[in-house]
């Protein structure tokens, strides 16, 4: 799942990645492990459009919350530009992709028969920020950083109390 872009390929070096990574570490210090739900069903149906298939994903909550946390890490570090409104972004797992143009009419219908698949439930342990490129026909990356979550507090009180 793709949360925020910080960049271009061609304009964001090395050092940015490194003082990002930085900025990055320090604002999800305090995220703990969460459940996503993954399917068809989550939030709305399997979508097609002309470009990509994907699932949904829910709760959107906490996966918004890594957004707004890693767009404040990309803002302190000047010159790889404004961080992306969130306000219209719908969470969601890409399958596929196509780069090539067509209609959408027959990828929705495709799509229509694989919305009674079942949800599955999953925990997000972690974040990774990658450097990602498009190649002809993939998206390939390499991995700059990786930050782990906390296991969730269930009970902060003394034992027997």
């Amino acid at each position: 799942m793709t949360l925020l872009k910080f960049g271009s390929i061609n304009t964001v070096d090395d050092s940015a990645i490194e003082r990002v990574v930085e900025n990055a570490d320090a604002a999800l210090k305090a995220v703990n492990r969460f459940e996503l739900a993954v399917g068809p069903l989550a939030v709305g149906p399997l979508a097609g459009s002309a470009g990509a298939i994907r699932f949904s994903v829910a709760p959107w909550s906490p996966v918004l919350d890594l957004v707004k946390r890693l767009g404040a890490a990309q803002e302190f570090e000047s010159g790889l530009g404004p961080v992306k409104p969130i306000e219209h972004m719908r969470p969601h797992i890409g399958i596929a992709y196509s780069a090539a143009r067509q209609s959408v009419a027959p990828i929705v219908e495709r799509t229509v028969g694989l919305r009674d698949l079942a949800l599955v439930t999953t925990t997000v342990k972690d974040v990774k920020l990658v450097r990602l490129w498009r190649t002809e026909s993939a998206y390939e990356w390499e991995e700059k950083a990786t930050f782990p979550y906390s296991e969730p507090v269930l009970y902060r009180g003394n034992v027997g109390s």
